[in-house]
This record gives structure tokens, sequence and C-alpha cells, in this order.
């Protein structure tokens, strides 16, 4: 479990759209181990490419790239440096159901990249592991994600062609 935070820009046409974004994401999980519980967490920005397609109102599918780039990674107790790629490459597909200014994002991210498998020291006193081995694992996660449109870029309206949604009144 953990959260994400970002934004986006999305440019559409007819019924398609492509959407950039970045979020920055933190990561959290836990390995049951003999005495305690050892605690993992990581942080990231996440770079979205994706390509969309406009079902119909308001369900969209998209897909597309993400190149991940790992800021920090933490595991609880362990005593030599926890080594981890620093950048990583990552596929992502999903539905969008949009309503005008909401929206809500689900999504399926499958990491190309797998983390390789090292030996870590782990404080036996603490936790009862001496050493453990981390297996080779292919780092995929499911995203729920919630949206607000603040601003509004459309050319096929008369008037004022950028609008801000914040407040309903027009930005220009």
């Amino acid at each position: 479990m953990g959260y994400q935070a970002g934004f986006f820009i999305n440019a559409k046409f007819d019924s398609f759209f492509l959407k950039s974004e970045i979020n920055y994401t933190k990561l959290k999980n836990n390995y049951a181990l003999a005495k305690e519980t050892s605690y993992w967490e990581s942080t990231r920005f996440d770079i979205p490419l994706l390509f969309g397609l406009n079902l119909s109102e308001p369900f969209s599918i998209y897909a597309g790239p993400v190149l991940n780039s790992i800021s920090d990674t933490k595991l609880d107790g362990v005593e030599t440096p926890f080594q981890f790629k620093k950048t990583a490459t990552s596929i992502s597909a999903g539905v969008l159901i949009d309503f005008r200014r909401f929206g809500i994002d689900i999504r399926y991210q499958y990491n190309i990249s797998k983390t390789e498998e090292q030996r870590i020291n782990i404080v036996r006193a603490k936790y009862g592991t001496n050493i453990a081995h981390m297996l080779e694992y292919n780092q995929s996660q499911i995203l729920i994600s919630a949206h607000i449109n603040l601003i509004t870029i459309n050319a096929n309206e008369k008037g004022h062609r950028i609008k801000s949604n914040w407040r309903g009144k027009p930005c220009f």
C-alpha cells in the first residue's frame, strides 16, 4: 500500500488522446521475519506517456510506457547497503472514467526491469534472521487514482479557448 500525487496534461484529438503525467509515488510493504516484522519503503517519480481511446462518455481506455526514477529504497534491519536500480521501465494500461471536471483512473503497471537476487545481512538479535536472500522480483502494481481538471484547453469551443474549472469561472 502507498500513495501517489502528481499532475498531468491531456491532449484530445477527436476520440483519441495523449496523456503525460509526473507522479511522486511512495510504496510500503513488510516482511514477517522470525522475531519481528521488517518494513520496506520506496519512493520514486513515475513519468508515464499514455495513448488512449474514448470509447463512450465517460469511459476511455489507455496504455503506454512509464519511466520510473527510484530515489530511495529502505528495508528495516539491513546491516549492509541495500542495492537497487535507480531507473526502471514499466508498461501501464487502464480505464479512465471522466465526469468533466472529476475522474477516476484504474490501471495496472507492469515493471519490465527486474530487481536482481541479492544476499543481505539482517540484524539477528532484533529480527531473528541473519542472512536473507532477496529473490529476483518484478515490481508490478494496481493503481487507483482520482483527479480534478483545474484548467481545460478546448480549441473546438468558440469564445474562451482556455477555461479554468476552478469555481466555475473562466480563466481568461
